[in-house]
């Protein structure tokens, strides 16, 4: 089902959001990823599961191209989709409940969604997510509204030759038949949808480690040799030391990633995850953003994604 143009806007209200999110909890997303080089489209489908409470229709959130299938608890239903709402009947729904939405979406171009990007130096294809406040619905069928919280299930199907770095570690990485490399990350804690961080393409990757915490640095190719990469080790690392002794909070998570991004939008802001740790206070400025394993934390010379 290709969507049909409508006059309302693709906005939340709050009292949309409270009163789903009264009847919503113990949310899950399986999301699969499916991209080709030189594509302007990108294939997915994404399982939501999710109990439910009170009667009624539901709505996700969905923003795409086209839908080609939707499967409500078994069975096929014909989407009641308006572009950006994707209606779910009340009577196909229990108190445990999956969907699963198959679909087709084209990249976004203005630094939100799922941006792509071609380098005018080498023609090299870079993309990456940007979500805040209300943007995962263009990448995923999804309740996105901070206060739904979730865990997330990724696989990535890519060009080999590209790096894919997510919210959670690398589970595996499984060559294809047809050239393109099949990738797992592994299941993460609950947070919020706008933190959900998918980024790929062939970015340079620099490595090295801080006590047990794995770090990466990844830039486009291009940029390679403008890169000081003992300097940003350096303060890197002196901010990880900093922070664990003022907060007398150990670093918490499994790595620390930094990618600078082509056509970021934001300027700096700044909002309250899931954790109340003082790592956990993700921050997104300029033009580079950060991974950390589950949360999000940084210092404002520096933008941050975390999941």
């Amino acid at each position: 089902m290709t969507a049909t143009p409508v006059s309302a806007r693709d906005v939340l209200t709050q009292k949309e959001a409270d009163a789903r999110a009264h009847r919503l909890s113990h949310v899950s997303y399986a999301l699969n990823i499916d991209l080709v080089r030189d594509a302007d489209v990108y294939r997915g489908d994404v399982t939501l599961r999710f109990q439910l409470t009170g009667t009624g229709d539901l709505f996700v959130d969905f923003r795409g191209k086209t839908i080609e299938r939707l499967v409500v608890n078994g069975e096929d239903l014909e989407p009641d989709w308006s572009g950006y709402r994707l209606t779910v009947p009340g009577d196909a729904l229990d108190a445990h409940n999956t969907v699963h939405v198959v679909y087709e979406n084209e990249y976004d171009h203005g630094g939100d969604g799922f941006h792509q990007f071609r380098d005018p130096e080498d023609g090299e294809e870079y993309l990456y997510t940007n979500f805040e406040p209300y943007e995962a619905h263009r990448l995923f069928a999804c309740f996105d509204q901070p206060d739904i919280k979730a865990e997330y299930e990724l696989s990535v199907v890519a060009p080999t030759e590209w790096e894919l770095i997510a919210n959670a570690v690398e589970l595996t990485a499984e060559r294809l038949d047809d050239g393109r490399t099949l990738h797992t990350f592994k299941r993460t804690e609950p947070f919020s949808t706008y933190l959900f961080a998918l980024i790929a393409g062939p970015y340079h990757v620099f490595r090295d480690q801080h006590g047990s915490v794995p770090l990466g640095f990844f830039c486009r190719k291009s940029l390679v040799e403008h890169v000081d990469i003992d300097e940003l080790w350096e303060v890197t690392k002196q901010g990880l030391d900093f922070f664990s002794s003022f907060f007398d909070y150990a670093y918490p998570f499994t790595k620390y990633d930094q990618i600078f991004v082509p056509e970021f939008n934001a300027g700096c802001s700044a909002t309250r995850p899931r954790r109340t740790s003082a790592w956990a206070a993700p921050r997104r400025c300029c033009t580079r953003w950060r991974t950390c394993g589950s949360a999000t934390w940084s210092r404002c010379a520096g933008g941050t994604i975390c999941g």
